[in-house]
């Protein structure tokens, strides 16, 4: 049941369980009251009393009190059409040193199916590094953590029960129903969550359909199909936000999204050329060398990075940014001979050498 003021999910209503306030709690029909609509919900030591009444089809007033109930329906299609009272866009610092509680409910959960945890993975823009966290599925299918995250982003959940993704946002909180078609979110983090989860629906950059090209094209008119794609996906964006429902915030990860998505696909015109001919030739990834090789790139290939882009404050919003700096490290064109180890002294030679002055 969404709130018909703000669109925010605020309670859930299953067989077993009601999810409310971030939590799952028991309920029960007060025995002594035969006339008021009322329900004892109960989460451990805690219980409250809810009171509700039916306020015509698809809509009732809930409240903890009689005279604080408020009006709520089950229509979330139009939950999600509206914006959060707060608009804005992320401003800096976006890091912050900081964790995140991530927590939700498996609907319709049994132990009997044997899945009792669920993998949740959090890439580190400083190290490189992605970091793994378990978390535990109580026997009711509640589950919480709290994890470090030093800026929003996108972290990735993974079990036989949902693979999908999560933002998380420091010194913040997000609900996430599961085990439906749509996953549901609630708390501070719902409505970015929300918003991404069909926002990140737009990206069509075809893998199978590049494959299908990339040996035939040259590397100036691979570098075409990528902005294509990427021009095609904007627009797409752009044609939403116009709807005026999707948050500031929402559409600021995702312009990153698809601006570092289309830019890693660039450079990776090597890696994909080289998967193509494999597949093509039915050359196993045990065979390291293969008898052919993509053209060489130039740098008018790379026009399209800058410093502004590689040094983008913002850019760590976006799950592509550790990708787009990966590839960035790994350019043949930017290698010192062969190899990715580089010292001061033997950067300071080849710069030299290039005609770089020091001063």
């Amino acid at each position: 049941w969404f709130d018909k003021a703000t669109g925010d999910w605020k309670f859930g209503i299953y067989e077993k369980h009601i999810v409310y306030k971030n939590k799952i709690w028991t309920y029960a029909f007060p025995k002594a009251k035969k006339t008021q609509h009322s329900l004892l919900i109960t989460n451990k030591n805690v219980t409250h009393e809810l009171f509700y009444k039916i306020n015509g089809e698809g809509s009732l007033l809930i409240g903890e009190t009689a005279q604080t109930m408020k009006e709520y329906n089950n229509n979330e299609a139009e939950a999600r059409m509206k914006k959060p009272a707060n608009d804005k866009p992320y401003e800096l610092p976006v890091f912050k040193i900081d964790s995140a509680t991530y927590s939700g409910y498996i609907k319709d959960y049994t132990p009997r199916i044997g899945v009792k945890t669920l993998s949740i993975s959090i890439d580190d823009i400083i190290t490189g590094n992605q970091n793994n966290f378990i978390i535990r599925i109580d026997e009711n299918g509640f589950f919480s953590a709290r994890l470090p995250i030093n800026y929003p982003h996108v972290c990735f959940v993974r079990s036989s029960i949902y693979n999908g993704s999560v933002f998380l946002e420091p010194g913040k909180e997000v609900f996430q129903l599961l085990g439906t078609s749509n996953p549901l979110f609630m708390g501070e983090s719902a409505k970015i969550n929300s918003d991404m989860f069909e926002l990140m629906k737009i990206r069509s950059f075809d893998y199978r359909d590049m494959q299908s090209k990339i040996l035939d094209m040259s590397p100036a008119q691979y570098k075409t199909y990528c902005l294509n794609w990427g021009e095609k996906d904007m627009n797409a964006l752009d044609s939403i936000m116009a709807t005026n429902t999707f948050s500031t915030k929402a559409y600021q990860v995702m312009k990153l999204e698809l601006k570092y998505g289309a830019e890693v696909n660039i450079m990776s015109y090597d890696m994909n050329w080289e998967g193509a001919y494999r597949e093509k030739n039915k050359i196993p990834r045990t065979q390291r060398t293969i008898p052919a090789k993509s053209d060489s790139l130039t740098a008018d290939y790379f026009d399209f990075i800058s410093n502004e882009s590689a040094n983008n404050p913002f850019a760590v919003l976006s799950s592509g940014y550790k990708s787009y700096i990966n590839r960035l490290k790994y350019l043949d064109i930017l290698r010192i001979g062969s190899s990715f180890s580089i010292n001061t002294q033997t950067l300071g030679v080849e710069l030299e050498k290039s005609g770089y002055t020091f001063t």
